[in-house]
C-alpha cells in the first residue's frame, strides 16, 4: 500500500538505542529515594510496574547519564526470564536511569510514534525471542539486534489511528485489571477485619488457652476441615502433545488459574490413572503452589475441568459442611499464614517444598457456619467478579492480538474497522 515504507530498521527511525549499567557497589548502594533507577522487574508487557523499584544518589546518576530516560521512551528487557517484555516508561518516575537489562528504544517522533512501536515490539516478541535465544549462558537481545530489526513504516498520521484503535482496547485490559486488584483488596480487608482481627467480635471475646476468639467460634486444624490434604501425581507420564488432557506443574499456576501455554499433555491412559489416584482436582479444591515458588500462586478450582496436576501442587479440599471454601481460601492466602508456612512448615534450601504431613496440624479459629455465611458470598462475589475479568480480559487481548499484526501490515485497513 502507498502510505507505507518498506525495509526501514529501527536504526534509522530511533534516535537513541543502548543500555545501562548497574552502578558500582550493586545493590549495596541503592535507596528509597533519589534517581530511580529501572531494573527489568519494572518492565511488565505493556504496563510499567513500580514493584521493587529503586533509586541511587546523583553521583552515581551522573556516571549513567548517558542513559538518561526521556518523556515517552520505549523499555525493553533484554536478558533473562523477562527478556523481550516491552512498556512505555511512566512519565512520573522520570528523572530516571535504566541497569543493563534494560534498553532504552527512543524513536525519531517525527517518524515514528512511541506508541506505534510499542504495539510493534510486542507483536515481534516472538521473533525477539528467538534472536535472543542464540546466546552461550542465557537469552539475551544485544544494541546489533535491535538496531537491525525491520520495520514497515506508515505515515504518522496512519500510526495515530492504529494506535488509537489498539489503545482502546488495552485501556479496558487496564481497567478489568485495576478492577481487579480492588477487589482483592476489598476481600482481603473484609476477611482480615472479621476473621483475624475479629473487629466486629471484640465486645464478645473468650480465652481458649493463650487465644482471645470470640464466643461460639473453635480452634481447629486444616485437618479438621479438610476431607482430603494431599497433592499431585509423584510420577510424571510421557508427554503426548496431541492429547487434549493437560498435565500441570506449579509453573503453569497463575493467579486465579493454569495457563495451559508451555504445560504437558498427557494420554487418555495416563490421564484415567491421574484421576483414579485423585490427581484430578475438583469443584471448589484449594490448589496451592506447594514446591519451589510455594504459596507463590492459591486458587480455587471452579469448574471441573479434564486436567491432571503434578505433585508440586497441593490440593486441599474443604468439608463444605464444616468450612466454606472462599473462607479457607482466603485463609491460605492470608499474609499471617504466608509467614508461619514459611517459618515452620518448609523443607529443603535448593528446592524449598511444604511439608504438607506437618502443615496439616495448622491450628486457626474458625467461626460457625452461622457466622460464614455472613461474609462468605461477599468473599465470592469478589472472586467470580474477578474471575470474570480475566474471562473477558482473554478476549480483548485475543481481539489485539489478531488485530495487531493486521493493522500494521495493511492487511486490514483502520477505514474498516468501527471500534
Amino acid at each position: 500500500m502507498n502510505y507505507l515504507m518498506v525495509n526501514t530498521t529501527l536504526k534509522e527511525v530511533c534516535t537513541k538505542i543502548g543500555s545501562g549499567a548497574t552502578p558500582k557497589g550493586g545493590k549495596e548502594v541503592y535507596s528509597k529515594k533519589g534517581i530511580a533507577l529501572i531494573r527489568s522487574q519494572n518492565v511488565r508487557d505493556f504496563n510499567f510496574s513500580y514493584d521493587g523499584l529503586v533509586f541511587i544518589n546523583d553521583e552515581q546518576a551522573e556516571k549513567l547519564k548517558n542513559v538518561i530516560l526521556e518523556k515517552d521512551d520505549i523499555l525493553l528487557n533484554i536478558t533473562g526470564d523477562s527478556v523481550a517484555r516491552t512498556c512505555k516508561v511512566d512519565n512520573r518516575v522520570l528523572p530516571a536511569r535504566v541497569n543493563q537489562h534494560v534498553a532504552i528504544i527512543r524513536p525519531d517522533s517525527s517518524n515514528l510514534l512511541p506508541s506505534y512501536l510499542l504495539y510493534f515490539l510486542q507483536m515481534k516478541k516472538r521473533h525477539l525471542l528467538s534472536i535472543a535465544g542464540g546466546g552461550a549462558t542465557r537469552n539475551a537481545l544485544t544494541k546489533e539486534m535491535i538496531e537491525d530489526i525491520e520495520i514497515e513504516l506508515p505515515n504518522t498520521s496512519y500510526q495515530s489511528k492504529v494506535t488509537n484503535i489498539l489503545d482502546s482496547i488495552q485501556k479496558k485490559i487496564s481497567i478489568n485489571n485495576q478492577i481487579n486488584r480492588n477487589l482483592e483488596e476489598q476481600a482481603k480487608t473484609l476477611f482480615h477485619e472479621n476473621f483475624i482481627a475479629f473487629t466486629p467480635y471484640k465486645e464478645n471475646l473468650v480465652k481458649v488457652g493463650s487465644r482471645s476468639i470470640p464466643k461460639g467460634w473453635s480452634i481447629v486444624s486444616l485437618n479438621d476441615v479438610c476431607s482430603k490434604i494431599t497433592d499431585g501425581s509423584h510420577f510424571s507420564p510421557k508427554d503426548s502433545p496431541k492429547s487434549i488432557y493437560p498435565m500441570f506443574s506449579v509453573k503453569d499456576m497463575g493467579k486465579y488459574g493454569f495457563n495451559d501455554t508451555n504445560c504437558k499433555h498427557i494420554s487418555l491412559d495416563d490421564f484415567l490413572k491421574m484421576q483414579k489416584n485423585d490427581c484430578v482436582p475438583k469443584v471448589n479444591d484449594i490448589l496451592v503452589a506447594k514446591d519451589g515458588s510455594y504459596l507463590k500462586e492459591i486458587f480455587i478450582c471452579n469448574e471441573q475441568r479434564d486436567e491432571a496436576i503434578l505433585s508440586s501442587i497441593a490440593i486441599f479440599r474443604p468439608d463444605v459442611e464444616i468450612i466454606n471454601p472462599d473462607i479457607l481460601l482466603n485463609l491460605l492466602k492470608h499474609p499471617s499464614v504466608m509467614k508461619d508456612v514459611k517459618d515452620n512448615y518448609v523443607s529443603g534450601s535448593a528446592l524449598p517444598r511444604i511439608v504438607l504431613k506437618d502443615f496439616k496440624k495448622f491450628t486457626f479459629v474458625l467461626p460457625p457456619m452461622s457466622e460464614q455465611i455472613k461474609i462468605a458470598p461477599q468473599l465470592e462475589t469478589y472472586r467470580m467478579q474477578i474471575a470474570n475479568n480475566i474471562e473477558e480480559n482473554k478476549r480483548l487481548q485475543l481481539c489485539l492480538d489478531t488485530l495487531l499484526p493486521k493493522l500494521m501490515s495493511g492487511e486490514l485497513e483502520v477505514s474498516r474497522l468501527n471500534i
